[in-house]
């Protein structure tokens, strides 16, 4: 009987989804709010009729916070510098055009139109741990087993990444890369 080798998602699939289901403990406040176990998602690394994978396996944490969250908790995004202060401006703006000066009157219509302004906004947040084998033409290391740490920070026509490469697989190494994209979430 042929026993068939282990791909490299069965041998590091589940130590991956561990590792990104426990940073979730972790986050920064307005992210930590928005974070469930079921954000932690398997990268797609099987072909089907029209798609071919350009991964062998991993895992991805995928959070959406909305805006007018993140305001209201007062916390800062660095690496978005700015934006989020620029959309709370324009937010104030277009209920002052609407309703004037915020007074005592008309207060609570104020901040619902500032609110319905930034309703669908968010910044939208993602951790990947793809692997990749050593034949894989895509592989950032050409001819070894190797994996990619990526972080994704993205706020309308904002974007800012982490992008890290590992040339070879362990448990050490993968920690050091969640870590690397928890210190990034944390600057």
């Amino acid at each position: 009987m042929e026993t068939q080798a282990q791909s490299l998602h069965d041998v590091w699939g589940a130590k991956i989804k561990e590792l990104l289901t426990d940073l979730g403990d972790n986050l920064p406040d307005p992210y930590r709010e928005h974070y469930t176990p079921e954000n932690v998602e398997e990268v797609e690394h099987k072909p089907y009729p029209g798609f071919w994978p350009y991964t062998n396996g991993g895992y991805k944490l995928r959070l959406f916070v909305p805006v007018f969250y993140i305001i209201g908790t007062g916390y800062k995004v660095t690496q978005l510098g700015g934006k989020i202060d620029e959309l709370d401006e324009a937010a104030h703006l277009h209920a002052e055009q609407i309703h004037g000066e915020r007074t005592e009157q008309n207060e609570n219509e104020f901040y619902e139109t500032y609110d319905q302004y930034l309703q669908d906004v968010d910044v939208w947040i993602e951790i990947q741990v793809k692997l990749y084998n050593s034949d894989n033409y895509f592989s950032p290391h050409n001819g070894r087993e190797c994996f990619r740490c990526d972080v994704y920070l993205e706020l309308g026509d904002k974007n800012e990444a982490l992008l890290q490469d590992y040339d070879t697989i362990s448990e050490e190494k993968l920690t050091e890369a969640i870590n690397n994209a928890l210190n990034y979430l944390n600057q």
